[in-house]
């Protein structure tokens, strides 16, 4: 009878156990995914304001334009000549296609993409004319995250 009560309460320890440590290790996996989330969001969002720091256009660096038939195409959005890093970028167009990993101690990388595309000024919809208009979409994603983290800005002229 001992017998039957001793395996009856090492069973009940051995299930209290596994209970227990299954949600540790859950609330550890919500505690790091909540962390990279709001790591991410800042490194979305100090990377937009880095973008939104440069003139609208490679024809804007230098003087003011009037029309937006003077923009870059866009078609050829992206980087001119020699700019090889974010260092060199000196419009927001640069910053199409480009891609960064941002390393952090804590959490590793988190990977950086952006897209740059132009959007019509009345229902910044995307628009394959110029447009004083741009919209720049910075995805950042950490493989502690379970979905890609999307940050947008128009930044106009």
């Amino acid at each position: 009878m001992q017998t039957f009560l001793v395996i009856g309460a090492l069973m009940l320890l051995s299930t209290f156990t596994v209970n227990f440590y299954r949600t540790n290790l859950d609330q550890t996996s919500f505690s790091y995914r909540n962390e990279a989330t709001v790591t991410g969001s800042g490194i979305g969002q100090s990377l937009i304001e880095e973008i939104s720091n440069k003139a609208f256009d490679e024809t804007t660096v230098l003087a003011p334009v009037r029309s937006a038939d003077s923009l870059t195409s866009a078609f050829s959005l992206g980087r001119d000549g020699s700019e090889t890093t974010s260092n060199t970028f000196d419009d927001v167009d640069d910053y199409n296609t480009y891609v960064r990993a941002m390393p952090t101690a804590r959490l590793g990388d988190f990977n950086v993409k952006v897209s740059v595309y132009y959007v019509n000024q009345s229902d910044f919809t995307s628009s394959l004319s110029q447009t004083f208009s741009k919209q720049v979409d910075v995805c950042v994603f950490n493989s502690y995250m379970n979905d890609t983290l999307r940050i947008s800005s128009i930044i106009s002229y």
